[in-house]
């Protein structure tokens, strides 16, 4: 069944015709999908640059920042980050941070009284 898609789709569109009929394997555009090479791709492309962490106060989730993945490893550069997000600016006001819980990459947790 995949060989006779491949030959109506790729083929036949590459072909300009639209007729719904199998290629003759006697034809020479005939081509076999299992004699076609793999797919290729760029490791590069696959790279995001920002990631995205999860913000929490005492537990529950608040907000989700983007982060340069290059300023992930700096704990400072996160809280930072993340207090100036308005979601949890409402939470932290007025209040006295007691800890501050920072599993790199993934989620930055703010303990307040």
């Amino acid at each position: 069944m995949s060989e006779e898609l491949h030959q109506n789709v790729i083929l036949n569109e590459s072909e300009g015709s639209r007729d719904s009929s199998a290629v003759p394997q006697n034809d020479k555009s005939f081509k076999s999908i299992h004699l076609e090479p793999w797919p290729t791709y760029d490791e590069k492309s696959l790279e995001e640059s920002d990631v995205s962490i999860t913000v929490s106060v005492n537990g529950k989730t608040r907000d989700v920042i983007k982060v340069k993945k290059s300023k992930v490893k700096s704990q400072k550069s996160v809280e930072q980050l993340a207090m100036e997000s308005a979601n949890v600016k409402k939470y932290l006001e007025g209040q006295k941070i007691q800890k501050t819980i920072y599993v790199e990459g993934k989620i930055i947790n703010f303990v307040i009284q």
